[in-house]
């Protein structure tokens, strides 16, 4: 094992540094892959963090354990997602990285990329099984996030990939609402043309009732969008 003054792993440090010549010469003299620094994280867990590719590739070649969580239980994929690392994303995945791990805080890396404006790295997590609608308490369906944040583009794509509008968060607010207190009309609309095709309006009267549905805790009705 090789410490620096004695208390820090100098495969860690390497892997913060980005410092792949020396990541690769401690592995090859063994040093231990999954040794931990402070707040209990890897080598693995700093070069995702960091973006450094040919460090995480070097480490999970060695053994790394793409799973191994830091003390609040973020894992190496979800520190990439939340820095848009896509390419690190990318290949923690392809050796295993669990796509729908949270945090103690009840982040995923599907809702970390959403929270920081990763549309790339969204859309990787999509294609490899990432729960669109994953919600644990305290936190909020990435959509809404999405929503609330003004992240546009993103709340379109989870729309168009499963996203459940007819959710709540643990207020009783609806996506509807969400989507009408931050002025995104677009979104808005193809909530009810999804509404729409799910059941059928009978003339404007189910529309406007629909909307009239969806007066918050303050007595705000959202008639006029309507009319």
């Amino acid at each position: 094992m090789y410490m620096i003054s004695g208390c820090v792993p100098s495969l860690y440090i390497a892997a913060i540094q980005g410092y792949s010549d020396i990541v690769d010469c401690l592995v090859q003299n063994g040093a231990d892959v999954d040794i931990t620094g402070f707040s209990n994280m890897t080598p693995l867990f700093q070069a995702s963090s960091g973006g450094f590719i040919e460090i995480v590739k070097s480490l999970v070649e060695s053994g790394a354990d793409v799973n191994l969580c830091d003390n609040h239980n973020e894992s190496p994929l979800c520190v990439a997602s939340k820095e848009g690392n896509s390419d690190v994303v990318s290949y923690l995945i392809k050796n295993g990285g669990d796509v729908n791990i949270c945090d103690e805080h009840g982040t995923s890396p599907l809702l970390a990329s959403v929270e920081n404006g990763h549309l790339n790295v969204l859309k990787t997590l999509l294609d490899n099984n990432a729960q669109v609608n994953i919600q644990l308490s305290g936190k909020e369906l990435p959509f809404m996030f999405a929503l609330m944040k003004g992240r546009v583009e993103i709340a379109n794509f989870l729309l168009q990939n499963g996203a459940d509008y007819r959710m709540k968060n643990e207020c009783g607010v609806t996506t509807m609402q969400i989507a009408l207190w931050n002025n995104h009309s677009e979104i808005l609309l193809q909530i009810v043309a999804l509404e729409n095709r799910r059941k059928p309006f009978i003339g404007n009267f189910q529309l406007l009732q629909l909307l009239v549905d969806l007066c918050d805790f303050e007595e705000y009705s959202p008639r006029p969008v309507a009319v």
